[in-house]
């Protein structure tokens, strides 16, 4: 587990993980029974080519360590996304509407600008 990645190996002793998925492409990171073993399920953004979520299970030593994981990973999904959700707000503060809209001499960004006659009454 990194800051923004979760890595799964094959071996613990792997240098290179198997998979890397992105944080904020957790869906969702549960406890599901899997044929009698205790298992991880995370659930991603991530789509295979079938359309489908991309889908992992995680066998864990024993309830207690899949509860632990269960639990570091929907906080650090959280914080991911916090991150996410901050950085963006940080780059949209940057853009200023008022400073965008063009001035009317009553100087409200959002005045009506005045009809003539042959406007308003249908052409002639």
């Amino acid at each position: 587990l990194t800051s923004s990645n979760f890595c799964y190996f094959v071996a613990y002793n792997d240098e290179e993980p198997l998979k890397t998925v992105p944080l904020a492409a957790i869906k969702s990171v549960s406890i599901e029974g899997y044929k009698g073993a205790n298992c991880l399920r995370i659930a991603t953004n991530v789509f295979m080519s079938d359309g489908k979520p991309r889908i992992f299970f995680l066998k864990g030593a024993d309830d207690a360590d899949v509860r632990s994981w269960v639990d570091v990973l929907n906080e650090a999904t959280m914080l991911s996304k916090q991150r996410q959700m901050k950085l963006r707000a940080r780059s949209l503060s940057g853009l200023s509407t008022e400073s965008k809209l063009p001035q009317s001499a009553n100087n409200s960004p959002l005045a009506a600008v005045p009809r003539r006659a042959s406007e308003s009454d249908g052409g002639a």
